[in-house]
């Protein structure tokens, strides 16, 4: 009886690995963002207050931000607050007399 649940239970763990999407890999494949993600590691720097500021690139893009990192108890919080870096940048850049200058000689 032993034997026969051993043999059921390799025939189910066989039957699931087999029903599993297998990929072709291709030079597309391991190029693409999907496949620049499997071995995407995250950047990290260490700031002078012993804390650790950290991009890690394996989130989605639309989620990834620099995060504060403390080593003692591995909490991360935002090290900025995006929209609002977003929104004063665009302010400023509106208000540059140097892009508009730039615009009159490229253009």
């Amino acid at each position: 009886m032993r034997y026969a649940s051993g043999i059921l239970t390799l025939l189910l763990c066989s039957s699931a690995f087999s029903a599993q999407d297998r990929r072709q890999l291709t030079v597309e494949w391991i190029f693409s963002d999907e496949g620049e993600e499997v071995t995407a590691l995250p950047t990290a720097y260490w700031a002078s207050g012993s804390e650790l500021i950290l991009l890690d690139t394996r989130r989605p893009k639309a989620d990834r931000t620099l995060e504060r990192v403390q080593p003692d108890s591995d909490a991360r919080s935002p090290a900025v607050d995006a929209k609002a870096a977003l929104s004063s940048l665009r302010v400023s850049r509106a208000r540059s007399s140097w892009a508009t200058s730039w615009r009159r000689c490229a253009g």
